[in-house]
Order: structure tokens, then C-alpha cells, then sequence
């Protein structure tokens, strides 16, 4: 199904959207047709709009996955991880020394990992002193508990798990060192919600800089030790 929008894509200023292999939560077409976006992407650029670009543009970036949510040139440099394919890391067992990035990007791959404490762990470790690890995980507001049943699923995508709210709380263990702040977006094109959660070590970082450039949006939840 395909339909003309009058809402606009905040990537591309696209206008026109179909559904494709499916329909965004609410029924309505998702899919850009001048970009390719969907509803995570949309909302992720909207969030990436209000963060200080010179934060960005100072930071050595890694993203697991190929995902088109960030403008990869916003970044000093950026390196893209595809599991079993090109530059294929390891989540868990991340060959790379510490603190090797400034700013880490995973795009709905913690699901995929049998032990997402021990992936965390891992990208702290190599997140550099003032950086940022940027996870969003598949509608995690519409579930109040995690429910992981411990193995890859293929009717799913091979997913480990489906997340709650309690994402934060089922990570604790790994932010021994860190804070986190959850930040709630909307998609202008579907009205679906979508979190993003970032982390750092630097609690200035993310909350007096990065977190204060993002009080309007609509939720901004302060984790930390």
C-alpha cells in the first residue's frame, strides 16, 4: 500500500510512504519511498538533530549493524561492524583495545546477543573516557518485563529475547561505572514511540551537555552509580 503523507521524513523531506512487507503499529504506511526510512530511523535523526554538533564531530564513531539512523559524516571518523559480514565484531568479545571509540552506535543488534550484560560490559570497555554508547532495542515501552527464553529464535529473527522497560534495571550489573539516560521520541510519519538509551562514564557529558540539549524531548529517565 502506498499514500501520499502530508507529514514530512526529517531525513530526506521525503512526503510520500508505503507499508511494504508490513504497517507501522498503528496501521499507517512507514516506509519512505525517497529514502527507505522507517519509524526507527526517523525518530533516531530527530534526537541526533538536538545533540551539540561539536560533540559529534570530535568523536571516533563505531556502529554494530548497517543502520542509516545517524548522518555518519555528522562523526571525525566511522567505522561500521555487520556480524558474519564486513569488519564482523564480536559484541561480546569485541577485538579491539579499550577505550578505543568515542561514540558506540547499536541499532536493535542487543537482541541478537545471548548475554547482553556481558555485550554492554564490553562496549564500556572500549568507549573512551568521555564517550558515548547509543543502544536502541525493539519496543521496549510497550512491555513491562524482559522476556528472554535463551536461545536465538528464527520465527523472529533470531532474537534472544523481547525487551520491557526494565532494560535499564536487566543491565544494572554492567553500570557499575556509568550512567545512562533513556530518551523518548516520537515519529512524526506513524506516531510510534521509540527509546533510545545512551550511556557514558562522563557524567558531565551526558547529562550537563548531551542531556540538557535534549530536555525537550518528551522523556528524558537518569540512571547512574
Amino acid at each position: 500500500m502506498k499514500s501520499s503523507n502530508p507529514k514530512i521524513c526529517p531525513i530526506c523531506g521525503g512526503t510520500e510512504f508505503e507499508s511494504k512487507l508490513r504497517t507501522s503499529r498503528f496501521g499507517t504506511p512507514y516506509h519512505c519511498l525517497k529514502c527507505g526510512s522507517g519509524e526507527r530511523q526517523r525518530a533516531i535523526w530527530k534526537i541526533y538533530d538536538k545533540i551539540p554538533k561539536e560533540i559529534l564531530k570530535k568523536s571516533k564513531a563505531l556502529q554494530f549493524s548497517n543502520d542509516n539512523s545517524v548522518d555518519r559524516n555528522a562523526f571525525a571518523s566511522f567505522e561500521v561492524s555487520v556480524y558474519g559480514g564486513d569488519n564482523s565484531l564480536d559484541m561480546m568479545d569485541i577485538e579491539r583495545a579499550n577505550e578505543s571509540y568515542d561514540w558506540i552506535i547499536s541499532n536493535q543488534v542487543l537482541e541478537h546477543v545471548a548475554d547482553d550484560t556481558l555485550a554492554v560490559e564490553e562496549l564500556l570497555r572500549i568507549l573512551s573516557s568521555r564517550g558515548v554508547i547509543h543502544i536502541n532495542i525493539p519496543n521496549p515501552a510497550y512491555n513491562l518485563y524482559t522476556n528472554d527464553w535463551g536461545y536465538p529464535d528464527p520465527k523472529i529473527h533470531d532474537h534472544y529475547r523481547h525487551y520491557g522497560s526494565d532494560f535499564l534495571l536487566r543491565i544494572d550489573k554492567a553500570l557499575t561505572s556509568a550512567y545512562a539516560i533513556q530518551v523518548v521520541e516520537i515519529d512524526d510519519v506513524t506516531d510510534t514511540l521509540e527509546l533510545v538509551y545512551f550511556i557514558s562514564k562522563s557524567f558531565n557529558l551526558l547529562v550537563q551537555q548531551i542531556g540538557r540539549s535534549l530536555l525537550t524531548q518528551k522523556c528524558v529517565v537518569l540512571r547512574g552509580k
